[in-house]
């Protein structure tokens, strides 16, 4: 799987049910804000690979097994790690911090 990059900098939503993304996509787009989605439910990431620039909003479900992605999570564990050694900003992400 290779993940989506936008040509300028971006909100990259990491989530695993598109069914209830829908009001997120329409509420970025009526604001003009570029927006890539990454589907979390399956597939590997090159970790020698350089994350594009961004802001990284995590929208996981803590349900998300429930629904047969039983991997999502780990899976969003790896990928905020991997955006986050690299200085990446997350949101929802794994590093909490009041000075970023």
């Amino acid at each position: 799987m290779t993940l989506a990059r936008s040509a300028s900098p971006a909100v990259y939503a990491l989530h695993e049910n598109p069914d209830w993304f829908g009001p997120f996509r329409d509420a970025f787009e009526a604001e003009g804000v570029p927006l890539v989605e990454w589907l979390l439910v399956d597939g590997v990431i090159d970790l020698d690979e350089v994350p594009p620039e961004g802001v990284f909003w995590s929208r996981i479900s803590a349900s998300s097994h429930t629904r047969g992605h039983l991997r999502s999570k780990d899976y969003t564990r790896s990928v905020l790690s991997w955006l986050e050694s690299h200085g990446r900003r997350t949101v929802n992400g794994r590093v909490c911090s009041n000075s970023r």
